[in-house]
């Protein structure tokens, strides 16, 4: 259960709407970074990826039907802190977990450095010893009920650009996914399946690899859109990413190699098909994400957030232009978890639960996962150690 990034930075003073805006920023940059090396040609080289899986690998037993489907959002929850290490930063954030909220992972500023940080993995409440990440600025994005771990990090192998090489961690050891000189691994599923984005002098590519040691397998992408990224792997296989077009962004789905992909729909403000979808998380039959309105450039900051489900092609609103708001994970009940002034949340389709922050601090937290049953939600502080939620 992975998370596009999007939360302020660790330790800056909270503002909802500047919450909003750095997600946007840092997605924005990362597909015009993406358009800038395909355009100039840079040499980034990216070798041994394949087109030829004819079906995506599948975890036995693993279906829409056989995930949980709790009935009501759990009321009662409490609010403790994550444990970190002496030295560690109060510039720390949480960036995913795996669906059973059994692990997390973080990230936590490097004292005395501008920009660097260090990946972290808690067990339950238990920080885990890591050891020294592969290169500068780590980050795990997303991990399993196994505890593998997928991220990148800056290494020695790095290209001129200092783009990030994809990482994974498994039985307590960085091991360097093959075939991408520069990219980034996403998410990861219960069955060790792998999905993220290769950057080549073509531009940036979807990308899955069948395991920690595989070669990776380029997704491939419907005429018309330029570059993409995937960005989850359900334990059923299907792949969600996000593909960027000449003039549209949107969610796309991967069921198969033998057989197109689905590309999710625009939903109408006032009436008018919006111009872009942009996924902040997905989960069994749910994409979470932000809505822009037609007839504004991307370098606009309005963004609506919506929920879309994809058996059935409906949307729900989830909030207003110029809202102070923010969703950042699902589950696969389709519950969401958010952050306003008033504090943090989860909402159902027919009900909102208040999460407590009594002693949490001044501002209030911002949960960015949500376990499948619901009962564990974790997110990040101002400053400070995580927060963790049990209900």
């Amino acid at each position: 259960m992975r998370h596009l990034a999007g939360e302020p930075e660790p330790g800056a003073r909270f503002d909802m709407q500047r919450a909003i805006t750095v997600g946007r920023r840092r997605r924005r940059n990362r597909r015009v970074t993406a358009v800038v090396t395909a355009v100039a040609a840079a040499v980034v080289a990216v070798t041994g990826i394949s087109t030829g899986l004819a079906a995506l690998p599948r975890h036995p037993d693993r279906g829409l039907a056989a995930r949980p489907s709790p009935a009501t959002v759990p009321d009662g929850c409490v609010a403790s802190l994550l444990p970190l290490a002496p030295g560690h930063s109060a510039r720390t954030e949480v960036t995913g977990a795996d669906p059973s909220g059994r692990w997390t992972v973080g990230r936590t500023a490097v004292p005395n450095a501008d920009i660097n940080y260090l990946p972290l993995i808690w067990d339950g409440s238990t920080l885990q010893p890591t050891t020294e990440p592969p290169g500068f600025n780590a980050e795990l994005h997303d991990i399993n009920g196994s505890g593998v771990a997928v991220g990148e990090a800056v290494g020695e192998a790095a290209d001129a650009d200092r783009n990030p090489q994809p990482y994974a961690w498994v039985g307590h050891a960085w091991v360097r996914l093959r075939g991408v000189t520069a990219g980034r691994a996403m998410a990861v599923n219960d069955a060790g399946v792998i999905v993220g984005y290769a950057l080549d002098n073509d531009g940036q590519h979807p990308v899955l690899w069948r395991s920690a040691t595989a070669e990776p397998v380029r997704l491939p992408m419907p005429a018309g859109f330029l570059t993409g990224q995937a960005v989850n792997v359900d334990d059923d296989g299907t792949v969600v990413g996000e593909l960027v077009g000449a003039d549209t962004i949107r969610p796309y789905t991967w069921s198969s190699l033998t057989a197109p992909g689905e590309l999710a729909p625009l939903p109408k403000i006032d009436g008018k098909p919006a111009y872009s979808f942009e996924v902040t998380d997905a989960r069994g039959d749910w994409i979470l994400g932000a809505v822009q309105p037609t007839g504004q450039d991307e370098d606009n900051d309005v963004r609506i957030p919506f929920r879309y489900r994809r058996s059935n092609h409906t949307f729900e609103q989830l909030g207003r232009d110029g809202q102070p708001i923010v969703y950042r994970g699902i589950n696969t009940a389709g519950w969401a978890v958010g952050a306003e002034p008033a504090g943090a949340f989860v909402r159902s389709q027919g009900k909102v639960v208040r999460l407590p922050s009594t002693g949490l601090g001044e501002y209030p937290p911002i949960p960015r996962t949500i376990s499948d049953d619901g009962h564990t939600i974790v997110g990040s502080l101002k400053s400070g150690p995580p927060v963790i939620w049990r209900c």
